[in-house]
């Protein structure tokens, strides 16, 4: 279907192909078509694909000024963008401290700042609903079940509810929460495929949560195993201290 597309839109002169939801079961081998039909573009025609999983940032015989990559930080609204957004989809004015702090814990993310604003329209108190907005607020935690948690696997939602009790991960401190032996390749894996999981520091090992998600991923464990959080901060605590890091 792809090769019959391109080959109507070659005539045509800088057009632009959209294509979209390249997460399906047969990613990989929907990525190689996808790829060597790229490859082989007729001049003028140019290609966007979106992909919750990251792409590499070249492709093989691609020379540098033919692929662009954008990931989240591309993509994070500017103090600017947020405030136009938050004020337009809620239909009232915001100060600049409460424009702020939706920017800050939604971290520019679009579809987080446009949820944060539906809810605002009906908020009597903004001041209150900003103060207490997080990942458990019902228009957010909405998407992010459906729309995340709800593709995901039981031993990566299991995963993710253990390891959201600490703000920074490792491979190691993983494995000392969880239990298992995996920690590394699954913070990789998490980061890999978009599920709200960043490298943070230099040398890639250490990584953290979007503050939203996290929030959202203790709410499940609180809700699925009351006792485990004291228990899992317990843990982490221990494995902090046998490497002298109290802080």
């Amino acid at each position: 279907f792809l090769a019959v597309l391109v080959a109507d839109l070659a005539p045509i002169s800088d057009a632009v192909l959209v294509v979209d939801g390249l997460d399906t079961p047969r990613r990989g081998a929907l990525v190689d078509a996808f790829v060597a039909l790229v490859e082989g573009m007729p001049e003028g025609l140019h290609v966007m694909a979106a992909s919750r999983s990251r792409w590499p940032a070249s492709w093989h015989g691609a020379r540098p000024d033919q692929v662009v990559r954008f990931d989240e930080a591309d993509l994070a609204f500017t103090p600017d963008e947020a405030r136009q957004l938050l004020e337009q989809v809620a239909g009232r004015r915001l100060t600049d401290r409460q424009a702020e702090m939706l920017l800050a814990r939604t971290e520019g993310w679009p579809a987080g700042l446009q949820l944060a604003a539906v809810a605002l329209r009906d908020a009597p108190d903004p001041d209150r609903f900003v103060d207490g907005f997080a990942g458990d607020a019902r228009h957010l935690a909405g998407f992010l079940r459906h729309e995340v948690l709800a593709h995901q696997p039981a031993h990566v939602r299991r995963f993710l509810a253990r390891t959201s009790v600490v703000d920074r991960l490792n491979g190691q401190l993983c494995d000392a929460l969880t239990g298992d032996d995996d920690g590394a390749a699954m913070l990789r894996h998490l980061e890999h495929h978009g599920l709200f999981t960043r490298a943070v520091g230099p040398g890639g090992g250490r990584f953290a949560y979007h503050p939203l998600f996290r929030d959202l991923l203790r709410q499940e464990l609180r809700h699925d195993e009351p006792a485990a959080e004291a228990q899992l901060l317990v843990r982490a605590a221990s494995w902090h201290l046998a490497r002298d890091e109290p802080e």
